[in-house]
């Protein structure tokens, strides 16, 4: 194919995942304002009886009613440490109707800097048609749309690890913690990225986040008038009663597919993502960054409970799919990534049109297949990065997005 006509379908290209882009981003922004959504995963009850010197970990657990002016007319249901509910205390201090516009415009904030600061990192001066490129997919992701819908924090706190990340490379550790502190607001998803600075033996920013967090967490035991473990027991026992179906998770897979008795293979996976995060996280410094944040993003959604949403984290993989050359390990990355961002929507919107597409026995086979696909990739890119000893030459992918 000329370098014209090469150029020419990149252009068609991007400008066919452009219109799909705008259709999430609307749909999204409808979606969150819309009160049947209502950004109801966005916590600010949560936030906000913090203000009040309420503990709303136990209202979870009790299923207590709140006092009617602290929360939505909404089941209750926080299981967050108060440390993570701080960054949302400025929001909770508006009435809701205002604060759920506040933190929309915080989403799409959120998209920006995520694109911006990603982009400068992995892949600095590539051409606008390659930044729009990866914009257009990440936004016309299921896991954007319903992010922004739901009002969940995993954007923000992406946000603020892509900043922390970018003040780390250049040297102002004080920053970069602080920044990373926050993006612990999503504590569950964000978490295990932070091992990519053990991987970078880079140890300040990462002891200040956590040490904010710890601080944050013992001021807020004496706010409330209760001891920090007893919070961090209330968290745990708070997530295990929010009942909910999950994506990929090995917990979630296995309720769904009928293998509810084989909870303890489930726990036993999720630990060995844990290792195998830890493990990633130690290996040979060899010019690999974002292979390792990509491996950690995945991980991070086997450890524990996680929605689609969440997967707005694999960014990371994204941008290796669009800028390393073709082989069998990104062609993996490539059929995994497109399944997770693409079909789950497809496969809502078209069992509605198609009766068996809605049967349930077809549905479980749909995340069954995802689900293999997605832990083979995983330990693929796993496997891939602990074997390799060598620094890969740049073999970015030139001419076509430029």
């Amino acid at each position: 194919m000329s370098q014209g006509l090469r150029q020419a379908a990149v252009v068609a290209g991007v400008g066919i995942v452009s219109a799909m882009a705008l259709l999430a981003l609307a749909w999204g922004i409808s979606g969150a304002l819309d009160d049947n959504h209502a950004s109801r995963d966005f916590k600010w009850d949560g936030a906000r009886l913090l203000l009040l010197r309420e503990n709303a970990l136990e209202y979870t657990i009790e299923g207590r009613a709140a006092p009617t002016d602290a929360i939505m007319p909404d089941k209750l249901e926080v299981q967050e440490v108060p440390s993570a509910l701080v960054p949302l205390i400025p929001y909770a201090l508006a009435p809701w109707p205002v604060a759920r516009v506040l933190w929309l415009v915080t989403s799409l904030v959120s998209t920006v800097l995520v694109l911006l600061f990603t982009l400068r990192l992995f892949a600095p001066g590539r051409s606008g048609l390659f930044h729009a490129l990866i914009a257009a997919l990440f936004v016309a992701g299921t896991p954007w749309r319903a992010g922004v819908m739901l009002g969940q924090h995993t954007l923000f706190s992406l946000a603020f690890f892509a900043m922390g990340h970018w003040c780390a490379e250049r040297g102002r550790s004080n920053l970069a913690g602080g920044l990373l502190a926050v993006s612990l607001l999503k504590y569950s998803a964000t978490l295990p990225l932070l091992l990519v600075f053990i991987y970078r033996k880079q140890y300040s920013p990462l002891l200040i986040a956590l040490g904010a967090h710890l601080v944050m967490n013992l001021a807020a035991a004496a706010w409330l008038g209760t001891m920090p473990h007893v919070l961090l027991m209330q968290s745990l026992r708070s997530s295990s009663i929010i009942s909910a179906d999950g994506y990929l998770d090995p917990k979630s897979l296995f309720a769904r597919v009928g293998l509810g008795d084989c909870m303890k293979v489930a726990g036993l996976l999720q630990v060995l993502a844990v290792l195998a995060a830890f493990a990633v996280s130690v290996c040979r410094r060899n010019g690999r960054e974002l292979m390792v944040l990509s491996a950690l993003s995945m991980l991070s959604m086997l450890m524990v409970y996680h929605r689609a949403y969440d997967y707005v984290i694999l960014i990371f993989p994204l941008i290796i799919i669009c800028t390393r050359r073709p082989g069998p390990l990104n062609l993996l990355l490539a059929v995994t990534v497109g399944m997770v961002f693409y079909t789950n929507s497809a496969v809502r919107v078209f069992g509605k049109l198609i009766p068996v597409l809605a049967d349930i026995r077809f549905a479980n086979v749909y995340y069954l297949v995802v689900s293999v696909m997605f832990y083979a990739t995983t330990a693929a890119v796993c496997a891939d990065l602990l074997r390799r000893k060598d620094v890969l030459p740049d073999d970015l992918l030139k001419g076509a997005v430029g």
